[in-house]
């Protein structure tokens, strides 16, 4: 690989050569810069190696704009650094990088040997419309003819020197607010470089033990059902962006015909900002059902091409194409996934004749996974497809196999294919192919066949009566399809009933509480390093006939600080303040230590206690006692301050009982969240302290309740929870409960 000094030195050369070439401070299309970001993966023989990125861009400042200087700077948190190795980096060029053939050439040979260049490009209105704002200057210089004719001699030169592609999209979506948007791209930053650094796939794990779909948009615009993704895509472990059904007019396409590239670029960064779910990115033919053209390869190609360039988890590739076709994109792939496709729309293809074998063997040469779909013209077919599914997956090594049969009387094929079923939703305009059902139907109907056993869910601990976790989960399981049910099994002691339940054949999983939290323990065959340290179980898995402790505790306090936390926050200096030292207290230092905290305060009025829970902890968990929450005392100014006292033992009125909280002392830092783990009231006193503060956020127990049910629903099912549906059914039971 091309060492980074190496560019670094021939751009400078090149830039004095060159005035309207990129520099590494300016050019005549957007300001650069070099940032050292520790970026490291496994090189295919298994050594860790260091793996330099270059940015080039079409727009102004790609990398240090008012929006995208967040979401690049930080889409490499401290604790993805921490082994990284030597010299990784990130260099930022401006377009006009590419006037230069020496620099197109430089980039070119750096791909070659297995470096990344990205491009990164957005909407050219904005781009336009920003640098006739600003005019000409010294270091922008007029360039003497259109934008346009600039940017369409410079596209074919980004993409000869760019082996990946980031669509920036900088307007919210969906009713999104701009911290929003800026947290949806950071998250989606994060994904893409993870993946073609190959540090994280994104994708689900294939087996016929692991059920998995994907949902199959039919949308021609998907801007104005943006809002609608997370209720659309409940139970799904993909999302299938059908772009033969993309029309730039809105309205279903009806020639054959695929949509322009950028207005296909800028649907999936739409995409990508209100999911973070996989993408399938499938460009279908008319002859194997799709509405792109059949007899233009070029056309078909391009399209995929951009699948592959913007990272995309998965991108379906059809085996009707030539060859020569199949081979290029097998070699483009990068660390895409391709899903080997084939469609028989005639009901002529027989799953026990020599058509079905001669196009599975093809697609094995091609795909990642395997995609044979069928027509169903009796009821016999489908068991003919499962008979053939079963041989062929029984060969050691088999790829994932996806193989149904469409239409009505294909349905039970689609209930009993268990990798990458695709599926519909009641909410789309139409169905992607007849005969395709909704998660929930699948669910429902394999529950009846018996291929999805009823299990038995619990909260342990004690008092519960009024808990919500009944509403949280059982709304989940009823929303998704799943015949399970979650109940309360009050308990201060590991009893024989209790002990009976977590061991029954159709136990499913149990929340557990106080005073249970390290009872349990003993009675569990493994616990996560995470519970170990923090030294309680919130959450019982059972896995292959073990029941495993997990704490998704301090995941949930550790969600609800990142989401709310602005990244400048986030720095070298991040201090954090704990308020009690009861048990709770552990999973909030442990998380403060994860979230990359240099130092952290623990408050509690009973020092002994408080310095017990410190001595617990590793000594680089740098964990100061103190007893007063005075300027003295908090030398640093916390931006994450976390109470795990009960509700009402803190005051904001000096003359009341309770822990007094100075705004001035408590709330010192510029900008921070505030997080209450007591459960009642719903505004704690220091919530409503930090709710009037500008530059803090809030969160009350009562959403971290949710989440860590969240985590714990997908814990027990793989499936991401329908969390809409969850909150507003915890809400309407947890303010009953208030008023009752």
């Amino acid at each position: 690989m091309t060492d980074w000094r190496e560019i670094v030195s021939t751009i400078q050369g090149l830039a004095a050569k060159h005035r309207q070439c990129a520099s590494l401070e300016t050019d005549s299309m957007g300001i650069t810069a070099i940032q050292s970001v520790a970026i490291s993966t496994s090189s295919s023989a298994g050594a860790r190696d260091s793996h330099n990125i270059i940015a080039q861009s079409n727009g102004p400042a790609p990398l240090s704009n008012g929006h995208a200087e967040v979401e690049f700077d930080s889409s490499f948190p401290a604790d993805d650094m921490s082994d990284a190795g030597p010299e990784p980096v990130v260099i930022g060029l401006g377009g006009g990088i590419v006037e230069s053939v020496e620099a197109r050439n430089l980039l070119s040979a750096h791909i070659a040997k297995g470096g990344n260049v990205v491009y990164v490009t957005r909407e050219l209105e904005a781009i336009e419309g920003y640098l006739t704002s600003i005019g000409s200057t010294t270091v922008r210089p007029n360039w003497g003819e259109a934008f346009a004719d600039v940017y369409k001699r410079r596209l074919p030169w980004f993409c000869q020197c760019s082996n990946h592609e980031f669509y920036n999209t900088l307007e919210p979506l969906a009713g999104q607010t701009q911290e929003d948007h800026h947290r949806a791209m950071r998250a989606e930053c994060s994904r893409f470089f993870r993946l073609i650094l190959g540090l994280s796939s994104n994708r689900p794990r294939l087996s016929a033990d692991n059920s998995t779909t994907f949902l199959s948009l039919t949308f021609p615009d998907m801007k104005p059902f943006l809002a609608q993704v997370p209720e659309l895509t409940e139970g799904a472990d993909a999302v299938e962006l059908r772009v033969d059904l993309l029309s730039s007019s809105g309205s279903t396409p009806t020639p054959p015909a695929l949509p322009p590239l950028d207005y296909v670029a800028k649907q999936l960064s739409m995409l990508r900002l209100v999911t973070e779910l996989p993408i399938v990115f499938s460009v279908r033919s008319k002859d194997q059902g799709g509405m792109a053209p059949s007899d233009k390869p070029n056309v078909y190609h391009e399209m995929v091409q951009l699948g592959l360039r913007s990272a995309c988890e998965y991108v379906d590739l059809e085996m009707a194409w030539p060859t020569s076709l199949l081979d290029i994109v097998t070699k483009e792939k990068r660390r895409s996934h391709i899903i080997a496709s084939w469609h028989d729309w005639t009901g002529t293809m027989k799953w026990d004749g020599p058509e079905v074998r001669q196009k599975y063997e093809v697609s094995a040469k091609y795909g990642d996974v395997i995609k044979i779909v069928g027509t169903a013209k009796q009821s016999s077919d489908n068991a003919a497809l499962s008979i053939f599914a079963s041989q062929v997956s029984s060969v050691q090594n088999a790829k994932p196999l996806l193989a149904i049969n469409m239409g009505a009387l294909g349905q039970l094929s689609r209930i009993t294919n268990f990798i990458l079923t695709p599926v519909t939703h009641p909410l789309l305009p139409s169905r992607a192919a007849p005969g395709q059902l909704s998660v929930r139907e699948i669910n429902q109907a394999r529950a009846l066949m018996g291929l999805l056993p009823s299990e038995r869910f619990f909260l342990l601990g004690s008092p519960i009566a009024h808990s919500v976790s009944p509403s949280l989960h059982n709304t989940g399981f009823h929303t998704l399809g799943y015949p399970h049910t979650y109940s309360l099994l009050e308990s201060d002691e590991p009893t024989k009933v209790v002990l009976h339940a977590i061991s029954a054949p159709d136990f499913g999983g149990a929340s557990v509480t106080i005073p249970l939290k390290l009872k349990i323990m003993e009675h569990l065959d493994s616990i996560s390093e995470d519970a170990k340290i923090i030294g309680a179980v919130n959450t019982i898995v059972p896995c292959d006939g073990q029941l495993h402790g997990e704490n998704t505790d301090w995941q949930a306090i550790h969600e609800a600080a990142s989401l709310n936390l602005p990244p400048s926050a986030r720095s070298a200096g991040l201090a954090g303040l704990v308020i009690g030292a009861g048990g709770t207290c552990r999973a909030a230092i442990y998380m403060l230590h994860k979230l990359g905290a240099s130092s952290i305060l623990l408050f509690n009025r009973t020092l002994e206690n408080a310095q017990r829970v410190k001595d617990s902890f590793p000594v680089e968990y740098n964990i100061s006692v103190i007893d007063q929450l005075t300027s003295s005392t908090l030398q640093s100014s916390p931006a994450v301050v976390i109470s795990t006292v009960p509700g009402d033992s803190l005051t904001i009125d000096k003359t009341a009982e309770g822990i007094y909280l100075d705004p001035d002392v408590l709330l010192s830092a510029e900008r921070g969240v505030a997080i209450d783990m007591a459960y009642k009231p719903y505004m704690t006193a220091l919530l409503r302290l930090a709710e009037g503060r500008e530059g803090w956020k809030t969160v009350p127990g009562v959403e971290i309740l949710c989440l860590q049910g969240f985590k714990q629903f997908q814990l027990w099912t793989g499936k991401v929870a329908p969390k809409g549906k969850i909150r507003a059914a915890v809400m309407e039971k947890y303010f009953g409960n208030q008023a009752s």
